[in-house]
């Protein structure tokens, strides 16, 4: 990887066709004596730290130049396509101009010479800030390929045409801006479309049917963070299919509405915080390569079924908010389950029911308001690899079993607002409660293995947003944490929640003293009990 300034001695190749310093550590202002290099056909200055103004007028005799990147890990990188009035002799097949402030200083106004641009494949705007309408001028681009305005402030309704003189599009992406209205059915014309990203915006109504007919090389679609509404289309009956978004809208349906049939590849299903409803049919234990399913906050209802154990490579569950009951069947297949929500259910019966050797890999489990009830089994010490227990608001009684000092991983322990009546076992202070450190890097993340669509990277700046405990950011899902003390919820994820050590025994029968060291914690809680005896010394340290 190179860097410091591009030397200006590049001016002499006045032949030169390609100048690719992408992806490298350059910095300084942007080069001045690409106007000179007019053979240019190729020039990309992207993923670099330069800064200050660079304005395309200087490239507008450049006749040979078809591809052009620019894009700054500098934010006082400033692009500038209206200084002054200029028409570009060139035709650009592909142009990526991303994360540049681009026009900023002109209001951040949509590059006026793209409408003299008529054989764009691949173009990408995104992270500008940009504000308008979708370009009406992307209609003279029939071989477009590849698009991404996301991350800009773009508003307003999509073409109703836009299936039909974008056909060959196969990735397209307009997340992260305010776009409102119904998704134009024509949609559907885009018969090559393999990767959408609709996420975060205002669309509103029902989903065309022909998205789920008519795509017959899907294979990622995010509608998260709208206001979508209606049953959702089988699009699991999509043979290459492995990333399915749909959470925070309001859906309805049932479940089995939304699964279909098993053919499809699904890694990844979310579905959270919409009003789907009914029971979770037995037929989801098919998908059996599914890493991420994320079915928080809705309406389903019965038991969790036995067949969800076939799912073997999961490693994200998320039923929390819902209206199941019954028991945790046992994951006995589940050795990949390393996060595991069922909080604020009617779930009953023994907290750990499910074969621990199967679940060896568990690092949090939140069982917090549900009816569980009986005593915390001594074998919790086999989920060797757990950072969070939270276990509050439950039926749960007897004494703290000994064996949760054997969690030597732990960060943050809930155990409040049940009926637990012995002392606190003095062990605790042996509890390592966030100093222990693997080396392999955060806990609370996961990567979700986003792959290649085509000859472009799959949504490469992609930021699929806020999904219940799940933050998707680049190739990495982000776990949230919720951790109740002295009846606040508090929230943490990111660089937080792997520095976060929290103990909350509060609101139980706890009797006896409290161990002279058990107070190395972020957040502590013993209130509403029994306890008597000194305050331990330690207690003025504690960071919260």
């Amino acid at each position: 990887m190179f860097g410091g300034k591009l030397p200006e001695c590049l001016s002499n190749l006045t032949n030169l066709r390609v100048l690719d310093v992408g992806s490298n550590s350059f910095s300084g202002p942007f080069p001045s004596f690409t106007t000179n290099l007019t053979s240019l056909g190729y020039l990309s200055l992207d993923g670099n730290y330069m800064n200050g103004s660079f304005s395309l007028s200087t490239l507008a005799n450049h006749s040979n130049l078809q591809i052009l990147h620019i894009s700054s890990q500098s934010t006082k990188a400033h692009i500038e396509t209206e200084n002054t009035k200029w028409f570009p002799t060139f035709q650009l097949i592909s142009l990526i101009l991303r994360n540049c402030n681009l026009n900023m200083d002109k209001g951040s106004v949509f590059p006026t010479f793209l409408s003299s641009q008529y054989h764009l494949m691949e173009m990408d705007l995104s992270g500008n800030k940009l504000v308008g309408s979708f370009p009406s001028w992307l209609i003279h681009n029939h071989a477009m390929e590849y698009l991404d305005i996301s991350n800009n402030k773009l508003s307003g309704l999509l073409p109703k045409d836009i299936g039909i003189f974008l056909p060959n599009v196969t990735t397209l992406n307009i997340s992260w801006n305010s776009f409102q209205g119904n998704i134009p059915s024509s949609i559907g014309k885009m018969k090559n479309l393999m990767s959408l990203d609709f996420s975060h915006n205002n669309f509103s109504g029902e989903l065309p049917k022909q998205m789920a007919t008519d795509w017959n090389n899907l294979h990622y679609l995010m509608l998260s963070n709208n206001f979508l509404s209606g049953n959702i289309p089988k699009f699991c009956n999509s043979r290459y299919l492995e990333v399915l978004l749909l959470g925070n809208n309001n859906f309805s349906g049932t479940l089995e509405d939304v699964l279909g049939n098993n053919n499809t590849p699904l890694t990844m299903l979310d579905i959270s915080n919409n009003s789907i409803s009914g029971t979770i049919p037995s037929s989801i234990g098919m998908f059996s390569i599914m890493h991420v399913l994320l079915m928080a906050e809705n309406l389903l209802e019965g038991e969790i079924p036995i067949e969800i154990s076939n799912m073997s490579s999961l490693e994200v569950l998320d039923l929390s908010q819902n209206k199941l009951i019954g028991s945790i069947p046992k994951f006995t297949n589940m050795k990949s389950l390393s996060f595991l929500y069922l909080e604020k259910n009617d779930l009953s019966g023994s907290i750990i029911p499910f074969d621990l050797s199967g679940s060896s890999q568990l690092k949090l489990l939140d069982l917090t308001d549900n009816k569980f009830s009986g005593k915390i089994p001594s074998r919790i010490n086999k989920l060797a690899e757990l950072r969070v227990l939270l276990l509050g608001g439950n039926n749960l009684e007897g004494a703290i079993p000994t064996q949760l000092c054997h969690l030597k991983k732990i960060n943050m322990m809930d155990l409040s607002r049940n009926m637990l009546n012995s002392s606190i076992p003095s062990c605790f202070q042996n509890l390592s409660f966030g100093q222990y450190d693997d080396g392999n890097g955060p806990i609370f993340e996961i990567p979700v293995g986003i792959k290649y669509v085509n000859s472009y990277p799959f949504n490469s700046s992609l930021k699929i947003g806020y999904l219940q405990h799940i933050l998707l950011d680049g190739q990495l899902v982000h776990l949230e944490v919720e951790f109740r003390t002295k009846h606040n919820d508090y929230f943490y994820k990111g660089k937080v929640l792997e520095k976060m050590t929290g103990l909350d025994l509060s609101c139980n029968n706890l009797t006896g003293i409290i161990p002279s060291q058990i107070g190395n914690f972020i957040s502590l809680n013993l209130s509403h009990n029994y306890l008597s005896g000194p305050i331990p010394n330690i207690f003025p340290i504690l960071l919260g």
